[in-house]
């Protein structure tokens, strides 16, 4: 009979395994090394993306005000590249009337 212990450690072990550390990023005194979850053909199974001031400086990002007369704290945000483009919470939105920074997923 297989322990309920070994059953968990199992798929925790394999997904360990295909763990591997993405190429450190930093700002000022922060450092980050994504986790990058490798697939069964070896190849990286993170979705491609861009931050938010490479897109800008690509222009590839447009913000503009939800109508007209604008509603804040609402500003509409449209990618014109080819890649998704990653917006942390607290990053700054300009281009519209308001500076804007997103409080929510959506």
């Amino acid at each position: 009979m297989i322990s309920s212990l070994h059953v968990l450690r199992a798929p925790v072990a394999d997904f360990l395994t295909r763990l591997s550390l993405g190429p450190r990023q930093s700002h000022a005194s922060l450092a980050l090394w994504p986790l990058v979850l490798r697939t069964d053909t070896g190849a990286s199974a993170t979705p491609p993306f861009v931050p938010l001031a490479d897109a800008v400086e690509a222009d590839a990002l447009r913000v503009d005000e939800v109508s007209p007369g604008g509603m804040v704290p609402h500003v509409r945000v449209e990618n014109d590249g080819d890649t998704a483009v990653l917006v942390l919470f607290g990053e700054e939105l300009r281009g519209a009337k308001q500076i804007a920074s997103p409080t929510r997923a959506s």
